[in-house]
């Protein structure tokens, strides 16, 4: 019961959430990168990497067709199971922009998680045993003793 209960604890998605904007905030920076506005282009730029740089899951790359408008890590820098991909198609379905997030925090929380949950396992599984061996002892073996000294 105790280890049903815990299961919300020990579950990064009790700890993590989405970034909000990071599909849409790109879309709109692709559909101003054509040729017209270049300043709500750069406003559009500037905001949506202001407010997804200092998260706890980070922007850190942001490429539109060939040119990489915002870089500050390399993509092989990071594992594939750390980063979160945010990507714009074209009408052919290709893609045409991409903005890269790492999740390197949410991955070291969910590690920390797993070996706190694995300990707390762990010991409750050990208590039900030294408990159940106390119940075995005092239910069944006590009174064979009794039984046997009487014979």
């Amino acid at each position: 019961m105790s280890v049903m209960l815990s299961i919300p604890i020990f579950d990064i998605e009790t700890y993590v959430s989405e970034i909000a904007a990071g599909e849409s905030g790109l879309k709109a920076i692709y559909s101003m990168s054509g040729p017209g506005d270049e300043d709500a282009f750069s406003l559009a730029n500037e905001t949506y990497i202001t407010e997804n740089t200092d998260i706890r899951i980070p922007l850190f790359k942001i490429q539109i067709g060939t040119e990489v408008i915002y870089e500050t890590l390399s993509e092989e820098a990071i594992r594939t199971s750390e980063k979160t991909y945010y990507n714009v198609k074209d009408e052919d379905d290709e893609i045409a922009a991409y903005s890269v997030f790492d999740k390197r925090e949410d991955t070291r929380l969910d590690a920390i998680l797993g070996i706190v949950r694995t300990f707390f396992v762990t010991c409750i599984l050990a208590i039900g045993a030294l408990l159940f061996s106390k119940d075995a002892n005092d239910l069944v073996l006590a009174p064979i003793e009794m039984m046997i000294s009487k014979v």
